[in-house]
């Protein structure tokens, strides 16, 4: 019953054919992979409207063939880890299709890229209690980085991790500690990953923590003939301490 099973499969549904190459072997932020493949029946007809499935560690992308079965994608890599990384292409049929899923990979050296981190908008100076807003910029060779970790730092102190968005650029708003000494301090946005695709450079600026006089508001209300009860809250601008 297996093997009529197994005879039954092969008479009624086909494998195609799935190529894929890619136009360099060393890859890099700034030298990403052109990708190309066909797709072909097994008697080497092509199949056109059809989806294919890139994948690589950045994800999938999902391409369709033309008219020659042939398809397109690139690969950028970003945060993927340097060294040799796996491209899929795979073809995955309709439910009601006579033919069967097939895949092919090609193997890829992910080389290391440096993008620069430029800092446009940091608020000179804070107080505690106060945000600390840091805006910035990241790019490599000119295009823009998306979706790369960055770390905020406040001399030897981490204060935030951020990514950038789909234009390179990033936000971070930072509440400085109560116990952080009132006088200059070195703000610094790194790269928060390193032994990737993409690192990033440091920028750094200047930032004055001046010093912050807390306000202790009181207040009393009796409670009975000989209760007093004593209330109050002891805050930097809006932020209690």
């Amino acid at each position: 019953a297996t093997q009529t099973a197994r005879q039954l499969r092969s008479a009624e549904f086909t494998t195609p054919t799935l190529s894929l190459a890619v136009n360099r072997t060393n890859v890099s932020f700034a030298r990403p992979a052109r990708l190309t493949g066909q797709l072909r029946t097994n008697q080497g007809d092509p199949l056109a409207d059809r989806v294919v499935a890139v994948e690589t560690p950045a994800g999938e992308t999902r391409t369709r063939t033309d008219e020659n079965g042939t398809f397109t994608a690139r690969y950028r890599p970003t945060t993927a880890p340097a060294g040799n990384v796996t491209v899929v292409a795979r073809y995955r049929p309709r439910d009601d299709s006579i033919r069967l899923e097939t895949s092919t990979e090609r193997t890829v050296s992910v080389q290391p890229t440096t993008g620069t981190v430029r800092l446009t908008n940091v608020t000179p100076s804070v107080r505690f209690g106060e945000a600390l807003r840091v805006r910035g910029t990241v790019r490599a060779n000119g295009t823009p980085v998306a979706g790369l970790p960055l770390s905020v730092t406040l001399e030897d102190r981490e204060f935030a991790t951020v990514r950038t968005n789909e234009t390179g650029r990033f936000n971070a708003t930072l509440l400085v500690p109560p116990d952080t000494p009132p006088r200059n301090r070195t703000l610094t946005v790194g790269g928060a990953e390193t032994e990737r695709a993409l690192a990033a450079d440091s920028a750094s600026t200047t930032v004055r923590v001046e010093r912050t006089t807390p306000r202790l508001v009181v207040g009393a209300e009796r409670t009975d003939a000989e209760t007093v009860r004593v209330f109050g809250r002891l805050a930097a601008g809006d932020v209690g301490v």
